[in-house]
């Protein structure tokens, strides 16, 4: 939920990331704002339970040197479900650092918090009462444009995100060896995000034929940070299946029980799948670690 209010030095943004919500990659977006009885039930589930659709500028950029009407289908979908938004930090390392402030009492808000973007887009709801304003085609040209750069940011972003990430891993490895080994820690993880950096990225740092490519740097970035902090994700195929499998890792070996969403791809049979457990979900039943 994004929202201005009214504080005694002036406005101040509140933005709160409720239950249940769902961080779709730029494929689920697009498949879930492109076809009306996915756009349809969605919304009106997510507007029923009083939950958020979690972006990022990584969701929101890929879209930019694609056709415009995909833009102006995701601007209509925002558009829906405004304020019920919340924008999110998708580059794990930003995330570790800011849980050790959060750790040591220095932060007090979640540190996957995107508060810019935040800002950015409570400006444009205030200003149009309510709405974002993407679902016309002024709108969408503007945040097409807004979003070129940042577009080509990304993919090169994501090349070397993938590069440094693996450097990490390995560093990681050679301080812990054992850490996807070892039973329950003495002090559990509050977040997964360290755990699904080092799973998901076993893969990776374990073949040395594999050649990461900028896409998959995209993938990685729309799977951890939503994955340690969202209750429902939707990614590509492959990387939706990596997440169920680090899941799994990170349950048998006992290193966190904090929450790790629910992964689906974002095929229409499995959006079907989301939206059912969607409907399904019982914030009394989320998992606290």
């Amino acid at each position: 939920m994004i929202e201005i209010i009214q504080g005694a030095s002036g406005p101040v943004l509140r933005m709160m990331r409720t239950s249940p919500s769902a961080y779709l990659d730029t494929c689920g977006l697009r498949e879930i704002a492109e076809t009306p009885a996915l756009f349809a039930r969605f919304t009106q589930l997510l507007r029923e339970k009083h939950g958020t659709l979690v972006l990022s500028h990584h969701s929101v950029g890929e879209l930019a040197g694609q056709d415009p009407r995909h833009a102006h289908a995701v601007g209509k979908l925002v558009d829906a479900v405004a304020p019920q938004l919340y924008f999110l930090r998708a580059e794990p390392s930003q995330v570790f650092l800011e849980e050790i402030e959060v750790g040591k009492g220095t932060r007090r808000d979640s540190p996957d918090g995107d508060i810019q973007s935040a800002m950015n887009i409570a400006r444009v709801i205030q200003a149009s009462g309510g709405q974002c304003g993407w679902g016309t085609p002024y709108h969408t040209i503007e945040l097409v444009e807004r979003v070129e750069n940042l577009s080509q940011k990304c993919r090169a972003y994501g090349l070397r995100a993938v590069a440094d990430m693996v450097a990490l891993y390995k560093q990681l490895e050679q301080k812990e060896p054992h850490y996807l080994h070892a039973r329950r820690r003495r002090k559990q993880p509050r977040w997964a995000t360290k755990a699904l950096v080092r799973t998901l990225l076993r893969s990776y740092a374990s073949n040395p034929k594999q050649t990461p490519r900028s896409n998959d740097g995209i993938d990685f970035m729309h799977a951890v940070v939503p994955s340690a902090y969202c209750n429902f994700v939707v990614l590509d195929g492959p990387w939706s299946q990596r997440v169920q499998q680090a899941t799994n890792m990170i349950r048998n070996a006992l290193i966190t029980e904090a929450q790790v969403a629910q992964a689906f791809g974002s095929k229409p049979s499995e959006l079907v799948r989301f939206l059912d457990a969607l409907e399904a979900f019982n914030v009394t039943s989320l998992p606290r670690p």
